[in-house]
């Protein structure tokens, strides 16, 4: 969970988290898929739970902090012009695992709004993929499978088991839940933010109009 947690917190204040991370942790991961591959090729049981790369289709399935749900949570409730053109401009990324566009357009970086979730749902995913998979109910990962596969395919290979498949579905459908009441408030802001620079335009407009009214009744006279 630490290993999660630093994943995600680090996008927070604007570090790209994978990058550091994984430096350090993917070698053991590795390791790891490689010694679960060596153990169902000798028809051994598998005793390692996370290797890379498919643990992120487990705890960051559509990039960064679960952002496949971020994505679908703000195209059920985004109002606000900019909320609604990120997610057009990057949401179809998250298929794919790719959030960048996504984190930094809106954005995640020192947002007080989402970073909660962004950091704690990819937990609780991680929490349930664990104790699904030491207790045997899905089957373990031994295949790497290249991280831009969409998350279900990548758990069905990886593990070669169904199960895992149906398992992501059901916590994408958590995911959103969990993200919406925080996509709202901050839909809401932005809603606010929004109609003061609309106001704002207006008044310069107005006063546009006024001044060249002057202008042009001064030349008149």
């Amino acid at each position: 969970l630490i290993y999660v947690f630093l994943l995600n917190a680090l996008w927070v204040i604007g570090v790209n988290g994978g990058n550091i991370v994984n430096s350090v942790m993917s070698s053991v991961l590795l390791m790891n898929l490689a010694e679960n591959a060596e153990a169902y090729a000798a028809g051994q049981s598998m005793t390692h739970i996370f290797c890379y790369s498919p643990n992120n289709a487990i705890m960051n399935t559509g990039g960064s902090g679960a952002a496949l749900a971020l994505v679908i949570a703000a195209l059920i409730v985004a109002k606000s012009d900019h909320l609604k053109a990120i997610t057009r401009l990057g949401g179809a990324g998250t298929i794919f695992n790719i959030s960048e566009p996504i984190v930094y357009g809106y954005p995640i970086v020192l947002n007080s709004y989402l970073f909660i979730p962004f950091i704690f749902v990819p937990m609780i995913n991680t929490t349930i993929f664990y104790f699904l998979m030491s207790t045997n109910i899905i089957g373990k990962m031994f295949i790497n499978v290249p991280w831009v596969l969409p998350s279900p395919i990548q758990l069905a290979l990886a593990t070669l088991d169904w199960k895992a498949a149906v398992v992501w579905i059901l916590l994408i459908v958590l995911d959103v839940l969990l993200y919406l009441p925080f996509v709202k408030l901050y839909d809401k802001q932005l809603l606010k933010e929004q109609g003061t620079l609309e106001t704002k335009k207006l008044k310069v407009r107005k006063k546009a109009r006024n001044k060249k009214r002057l202008s042009k009744f001064g030349r008149d006279a």
